[in-house]
Protein backbone atom coordinates (compact mmCIF):
# COMPACT_ATOMS: atom_id res chain seq x y z
CA UNK A 1 0.00 0.00 0.00
CA UNK A 2 2.93 2.34 0.62
CA UNK A 3 3.93 2.05 -3.05
CA UNK A 4 0.37 2.86 -4.12
CA UNK A 5 0.31 5.86 -1.78
CA UNK A 6 3.58 7.13 -3.21
CA UNK A 7 2.37 6.69 -6.81
CA UNK A 8 -0.90 8.48 -6.01
CA UNK A 9 1.02 11.27 -4.28
CA UNK A 10 3.18 11.81 -7.37
CA UNK A 11 0.16 11.67 -9.68
CA UNK A 12 -1.81 14.26 -7.73
CA UNK A 13 1.25 16.49 -7.44
CA UNK A 14 1.61 16.59 -11.22
CA UNK A 15 -2.11 17.25 -11.65
CA UNK A 16 -1.86 20.14 -9.21
CA UNK A 17 1.12 21.57 -11.10
CA UNK A 18 -0.98 21.44 -14.26
CA UNK A 19 -3.75 23.33 -12.52
CA UNK A 20 -6.33 20.58 -12.96
CA UNK A 21 -7.89 21.38 -9.58
CA UNK A 22 -8.16 25.09 -10.32
CA UNK A 23 -11.42 26.75 -11.48
CA UNK A 24 -12.18 25.80 -15.08
CA UNK A 25 -11.89 29.40 -16.29
CA UNK A 26 -8.30 29.63 -15.11
CA UNK A 27 -7.16 26.35 -16.69
CA UNK A 28 -5.32 27.16 -19.93
CA UNK A 29 -5.59 23.64 -21.32
CA UNK A 30 -9.36 23.59 -20.93
CA UNK A 31 -9.80 26.19 -23.67
CA UNK A 32 -7.79 24.50 -26.41
CA UNK A 33 -9.70 23.58 -29.58
CA UNK A 34 -9.13 22.87 -33.26
CA UNK A 35 -7.94 26.43 -33.77
CA UNK A 36 -5.09 25.72 -31.35
CA UNK A 37 -3.48 22.97 -33.45
CA UNK A 38 -1.71 23.01 -36.81
CA UNK A 39 -1.09 26.74 -36.52
CA UNK A 40 1.67 28.51 -38.44
CA UNK A 41 3.71 28.43 -35.24
CA UNK A 42 3.40 24.64 -35.06
CA UNK A 43 4.29 24.21 -38.73
CA UNK A 44 7.34 26.42 -38.29
CA UNK A 45 8.31 24.41 -35.21
CA UNK A 46 8.10 21.14 -37.15
CA UNK A 47 10.38 22.57 -39.83
CA UNK A 48 12.85 23.90 -37.27
CA UNK A 49 12.90 20.55 -35.46
CA UNK A 50 13.73 18.81 -38.75
CA UNK A 51 16.51 21.31 -39.47
CA UNK A 52 18.09 20.90 -36.05
CA UNK A 53 17.75 17.11 -36.09
CA UNK A 54 19.73 16.54 -39.28
CA UNK A 55 23.26 15.34 -38.52
CA UNK A 56 26.24 15.76 -40.83
CA UNK A 57 28.27 12.57 -40.36
CA UNK A 58 30.90 13.08 -43.06
CA UNK A 59 31.94 15.93 -45.31
CA UNK A 60 35.20 15.24 -47.13
CA UNK A 61 36.82 18.27 -48.76
CA UNK A 62 33.81 20.40 -47.78
CA UNK A 63 31.65 18.85 -50.48
CA UNK A 64 28.66 20.35 -48.70
CA UNK A 65 27.10 22.81 -48.86
CA UNK A 66 26.46 22.81 -52.60
CA UNK A 67 26.77 26.23 -54.18
CA UNK A 68 24.16 26.97 -56.81
CA UNK A 69 26.05 30.00 -58.12
CA UNK A 70 28.84 27.80 -59.50
CA UNK A 71 26.56 26.80 -62.40
CA UNK A 72 25.34 29.48 -64.85
CA UNK A 73 21.99 27.72 -65.33
CA UNK A 74 19.43 25.94 -63.20
CA UNK A 75 21.05 23.00 -61.47
CA UNK A 76 20.19 19.45 -62.52
CA UNK A 77 19.76 17.11 -59.55
CA UNK A 78 19.49 13.32 -59.60
CA UNK A 79 17.48 12.08 -56.60
CA UNK A 80 17.96 8.34 -56.27
CA UNK A 81 16.80 5.64 -53.87
CA UNK A 82 13.83 4.28 -51.93
CA UNK A 83 13.51 7.33 -49.67
CA UNK A 84 13.85 10.03 -52.35
CA UNK A 85 10.07 10.41 -52.45
CA UNK A 86 9.49 9.53 -48.80
CA UNK A 87 6.37 11.00 -47.22
CA UNK A 88 4.68 8.95 -44.49
CA UNK A 89 7.99 7.16 -43.88
CA UNK A 90 9.40 10.46 -42.60
CA UNK A 91 6.94 10.36 -39.70
CA UNK A 92 8.20 7.15 -38.15
CA UNK A 93 5.66 5.89 -35.62
CA UNK A 94 3.71 7.51 -32.78
CA UNK A 95 2.57 10.13 -35.25
CA UNK A 96 -0.45 12.28 -35.76
CA UNK A 97 -2.10 13.20 -39.06
CA UNK A 98 0.19 15.66 -40.82
CA UNK A 99 -1.40 18.57 -42.71
CA UNK A 100 1.15 18.05 -45.49
CA UNK A 101 4.28 16.01 -46.17
CA UNK A 102 7.21 17.52 -48.10
CA UNK A 103 9.25 14.74 -49.67
CA UNK A 104 12.99 15.07 -50.35
CA UNK A 105 12.31 15.39 -54.08
CA UNK A 106 9.89 18.24 -53.42
CA UNK A 107 12.44 19.93 -51.19
CA UNK A 108 15.17 19.68 -53.81
CA UNK A 109 12.88 21.11 -56.48
CA UNK A 110 13.23 24.51 -54.81
CA UNK A 111 16.91 24.48 -55.77
CA UNK A 112 16.99 22.86 -59.20
CA UNK A 113 15.44 20.55 -61.77
CA UNK A 114 15.09 17.13 -60.17
CA UNK A 115 15.11 13.78 -61.93
CA UNK A 116 13.91 10.92 -59.73
CA UNK A 117 15.16 7.34 -60.00
CA UNK A 118 13.81 4.77 -57.54
CA UNK A 119 16.86 2.49 -57.83
CA UNK A 120 15.12 -0.14 -55.66
CA UNK A 121 11.88 -1.20 -57.30
CA UNK A 122 10.71 -2.93 -54.11
CA UNK A 123 11.38 0.12 -51.94
CA UNK A 124 13.51 -0.17 -48.78
CA UNK A 125 13.80 -3.95 -48.90
CA UNK A 126 15.70 -3.52 -52.17
CA UNK A 127 15.99 -7.21 -52.98
CA UNK A 128 16.36 -6.53 -56.72
CA UNK A 129 18.75 -4.54 -58.90
CA UNK A 130 16.23 -3.92 -61.68
CA UNK A 131 16.29 -0.15 -61.23
CA UNK A 132 20.05 0.24 -60.90
CA UNK A 133 20.88 0.78 -64.57
CA UNK A 134 18.36 3.60 -65.04
CA UNK A 135 19.69 5.34 -61.95
CA UNK A 136 23.27 5.02 -63.18
CA UNK A 137 22.32 6.64 -66.49
CA UNK A 138 20.84 9.58 -64.62
CA UNK A 139 24.16 10.33 -62.92
CA UNK A 140 25.92 11.51 -66.06
CA UNK A 141 23.15 14.01 -66.82
CA UNK A 142 23.13 15.57 -63.33
CA UNK A 143 25.18 18.29 -61.67
CA UNK A 144 24.46 16.84 -58.21
CA UNK A 145 23.65 13.29 -57.13
CA UNK A 146 21.75 12.65 -53.88
CA UNK A 147 21.02 9.07 -52.80
CA UNK A 148 18.32 8.45 -50.18
CA UNK A 149 18.63 5.15 -48.34
CA UNK A 150 17.61 3.71 -44.97
CA UNK A 151 14.79 1.85 -43.28
CA UNK A 152 11.17 2.44 -42.32
CA UNK A 153 8.44 0.95 -40.16
CA UNK A 154 8.30 -2.18 -42.30
CA UNK A 155 11.82 -2.95 -41.06
CA UNK A 156 11.81 -1.55 -37.51
CA UNK A 157 9.13 -0.74 -34.98
CA UNK A 158 7.18 -2.09 -32.04
CA UNK A 159 7.26 -5.91 -32.05
CA UNK A 160 9.65 -5.79 -34.99
CA UNK A 161 13.15 -6.37 -33.63
CA UNK A 162 16.08 -6.38 -36.02
CA UNK A 163 18.79 -9.02 -36.00
CA UNK A 164 20.59 -7.23 -38.83
CA UNK A 165 21.72 -3.60 -38.73
CA UNK A 166 23.10 -3.47 -42.27
CA UNK A 167 21.25 -1.48 -44.91
CA UNK A 168 18.46 -3.75 -46.21
CA UNK A 169 18.87 -5.86 -49.33
CA UNK A 170 20.98 -4.34 -52.09
CA UNK A 171 20.92 -0.74 -50.83
CA UNK A 172 24.67 -0.81 -50.17
CA UNK A 173 25.27 -2.10 -53.70
CA UNK A 174 23.09 0.68 -55.11
CA UNK A 175 25.03 3.33 -53.20
CA UNK A 176 28.42 1.99 -54.24
CA UNK A 177 27.33 1.71 -57.86
CA UNK A 178 26.01 5.28 -57.97
CA UNK A 179 28.98 6.68 -56.06
CA UNK A 180 31.42 5.01 -58.45
CA UNK A 181 29.61 6.46 -61.45
CA UNK A 182 29.46 9.91 -59.86
CA UNK A 183 33.19 9.82 -59.10
CA UNK A 184 33.98 8.90 -62.70
CA UNK A 185 31.98 11.90 -63.92
CA UNK A 186 33.35 14.13 -61.13
CA UNK A 187 29.85 14.82 -59.79
CA UNK A 188 29.30 15.57 -56.07
CA UNK A 189 27.50 12.66 -54.44
CA UNK A 190 25.62 12.90 -51.14
CA UNK A 191 24.26 9.98 -49.12
CA UNK A 192 21.16 10.76 -47.04
CA UNK A 193 20.18 8.06 -44.52
CA UNK A 194 16.70 7.93 -43.02
CA UNK A 195 15.71 5.70 -40.10
CA UNK A 196 15.31 5.45 -36.37
CA UNK A 197 17.62 2.64 -35.27
CA UNK A 198 21.34 2.09 -35.69
CA UNK A 199 22.66 1.19 -39.15
CA UNK A 200 26.09 -0.05 -40.16
CA UNK A 201 27.50 2.67 -42.43
CA UNK A 202 31.11 1.45 -42.32
CA UNK A 203 31.34 1.17 -46.09
CA UNK A 204 30.18 4.75 -46.58
CA UNK A 205 32.34 6.23 -43.85
CA UNK A 206 35.55 4.89 -45.39
CA UNK A 207 34.60 5.16 -49.06
CA UNK A 208 36.62 7.70 -51.05
CA UNK A 209 33.72 7.92 -53.50
CA UNK A 210 31.11 8.95 -50.91
CA UNK A 211 32.26 12.37 -49.68
CA UNK A 212 29.21 13.41 -47.64
CA UNK A 213 26.71 11.64 -45.40
CA UNK A 214 23.61 13.11 -43.75
CA UNK A 215 21.66 11.27 -41.05
CA UNK A 216 18.08 12.55 -40.82
CA UNK A 217 16.30 10.18 -38.45
CA UNK A 218 12.59 10.46 -39.23
CA UNK A 219 12.38 14.21 -39.96
CA UNK A 220 8.60 14.64 -40.04
CA UNK A 221 6.24 16.60 -42.26
CA UNK A 222 8.79 19.18 -43.49
CA UNK A 223 11.70 16.76 -43.69
CA UNK A 224 12.25 17.16 -47.42
CA UNK A 225 12.53 20.93 -47.15
CA UNK A 226 14.96 20.71 -44.23
CA UNK A 227 17.18 18.19 -46.02
CA UNK A 228 17.40 20.39 -49.11
CA UNK A 229 18.15 23.48 -47.05
CA UNK A 230 21.05 21.70 -45.37
CA UNK A 231 22.44 20.36 -48.64
CA UNK A 232 22.45 23.82 -50.21
CA UNK A 233 23.68 25.67 -47.15
CA UNK A 234 20.60 27.66 -46.19
CA UNK A 235 20.85 25.81 -42.89
CA UNK A 236 24.10 24.93 -41.16
CA UNK A 237 23.68 21.40 -39.72
CA UNK A 238 23.84 21.30 -35.93
CA UNK A 239 22.47 17.84 -35.16
CA UNK A 240 24.31 15.30 -33.03
CA UNK A 241 23.72 11.56 -33.03
CA UNK A 242 21.29 10.50 -30.33
CA UNK A 243 22.63 6.96 -30.52
CA UNK A 244 25.76 5.05 -31.45
CA UNK A 245 26.00 3.70 -35.00
CA UNK A 246 27.47 0.22 -34.65
CA UNK A 247 29.03 -2.18 -37.16
CA UNK A 248 27.11 -5.32 -38.07
CA UNK A 249 29.35 -7.35 -35.73
CA UNK A 250 27.57 -5.67 -32.78
CA UNK A 251 24.56 -7.97 -33.10
CA UNK A 252 26.82 -11.03 -32.92
CA UNK A 253 28.55 -9.84 -29.73
CA UNK A 254 25.58 -8.32 -27.86
CA UNK A 255 22.59 -10.58 -27.37
CA UNK A 256 19.10 -9.09 -27.18
CA UNK A 257 18.57 -11.20 -24.11
CA UNK A 258 21.63 -9.94 -22.23
CA UNK A 259 20.78 -6.74 -20.38
CA UNK A 260 24.17 -6.23 -18.71
CA UNK A 261 25.45 -2.69 -19.26
CA UNK A 262 29.12 -3.00 -18.33
CA UNK A 263 31.66 -5.08 -20.24
CA UNK A 264 32.64 -8.39 -18.69
CA UNK A 265 34.91 -11.08 -20.09
CA UNK A 266 34.16 -11.35 -23.80
CA UNK A 267 31.01 -9.28 -23.44
CA UNK A 268 31.63 -5.71 -24.75
CA UNK A 269 28.91 -3.94 -22.77
CA UNK A 270 26.01 -1.79 -23.92
CA UNK A 271 25.41 1.85 -24.79
CA UNK A 272 27.78 4.74 -25.36
CA UNK A 273 28.89 4.78 -21.71
CA UNK A 274 29.99 1.16 -21.44
CA UNK A 275 30.41 -0.40 -24.89
CA UNK A 276 34.08 -1.20 -25.45
CA UNK A 277 33.94 -2.39 -29.06
CA UNK A 278 34.57 -0.46 -32.26
CA UNK A 279 31.82 1.87 -33.52
CA UNK A 280 31.10 3.42 -36.89
CA UNK A 281 30.05 6.81 -35.50
CA UNK A 282 29.86 7.49 -31.74
CA UNK A 283 26.97 8.90 -29.76
CA UNK A 284 27.03 12.70 -29.99
CA UNK A 285 28.93 12.81 -33.29
CA UNK A 286 27.99 15.58 -35.68
CA UNK A 287 29.84 17.99 -37.97
CA UNK A 288 29.13 21.56 -39.02
CA UNK A 289 29.90 23.81 -41.98
CA UNK A 290 31.99 25.88 -39.59
CA UNK A 291 34.37 25.09 -36.72
CA UNK A 292 34.24 25.91 -33.03
CA UNK A 293 36.58 26.36 -30.09
CA UNK A 294 35.43 25.42 -26.59
CA UNK A 295 36.80 26.67 -23.29
CA UNK A 296 35.72 26.19 -19.70
CA UNK A 297 34.74 29.37 -17.89
CA UNK A 298 33.55 27.56 -14.78
CA UNK A 299 34.62 23.93 -14.63
CA UNK A 300 32.38 21.49 -12.73
CA UNK A 301 33.83 19.09 -10.15
CA UNK A 302 35.14 15.80 -11.43
CA UNK A 303 32.83 13.91 -9.08
CA UNK A 304 29.55 14.66 -7.33
CA UNK A 305 28.56 12.58 -4.27
CA UNK A 306 25.37 10.64 -4.76
CA UNK A 307 24.20 11.80 -1.36
CA UNK A 308 24.27 15.42 -2.54
CA UNK A 309 21.96 14.62 -5.44
CA UNK A 310 19.57 12.62 -3.29
CA UNK A 311 19.43 15.32 -0.62
CA UNK A 312 18.44 18.00 -3.12
CA UNK A 313 15.96 15.79 -4.96
CA UNK A 314 14.26 14.64 -1.77
CA UNK A 315 13.33 18.20 -0.92
CA UNK A 316 10.69 18.27 -3.66
CA UNK A 317 10.57 14.75 -5.20
CA UNK A 318 10.44 16.59 -8.54
CA UNK A 319 13.73 16.92 -10.41
CA UNK A 320 12.69 20.03 -12.36
CA UNK A 321 11.83 21.87 -9.13
CA UNK A 322 14.90 20.80 -7.15
CA UNK A 323 17.48 23.39 -6.10
CA UNK A 324 20.54 23.79 -8.31
CA UNK A 325 23.10 21.13 -7.43
CA UNK A 326 25.95 22.48 -9.53
CA UNK A 327 26.49 24.94 -12.33
CA UNK A 328 29.03 25.22 -15.12
CA UNK A 329 29.82 27.67 -17.88
CA UNK A 330 31.45 27.08 -21.26
CA UNK A 331 32.61 29.66 -23.77
CA UNK A 332 32.01 28.67 -27.40
CA UNK A 333 33.68 30.58 -30.22
CA UNK A 334 32.79 30.22 -33.89
CA UNK A 335 36.09 30.16 -35.77
CA UNK A 336 34.60 29.99 -39.26
CA UNK A 337 32.99 32.38 -41.69
CA UNK A 338 29.53 30.80 -41.48
CA UNK A 339 27.04 31.24 -38.68
CA UNK A 340 26.14 28.11 -36.77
Amino acid sequence: SSLIDKALYNLLKVQMRLGLFDPIDSQPYAHLGLSSINTQFHQNLALEAARQGITLLKNTNDTLPIRIDTIPRRMKIAAIGPHAKATTAMQGNYKGTAPFLISPVQGLESFGDVSYYHGCVDHVRCAQTTGFSEAVQGVSEADLVVVFLGIDQSIEGEERDRGDISLPGRQKDLMETIAREAAQHKKPCVLVVMGGGSLDLTFARYSLEIPSILWTGYPGQSGGQAIAEVIFGEVNPSGRLTQTLYPQSFVQHVSMGDMRMRSQGGYPGRGYRYYTGEVVYPFGHGLSYTSFAYQWVTRPPAELPRSAIETHLNRTQIASLSPTILSMEVEVQNLGARGG
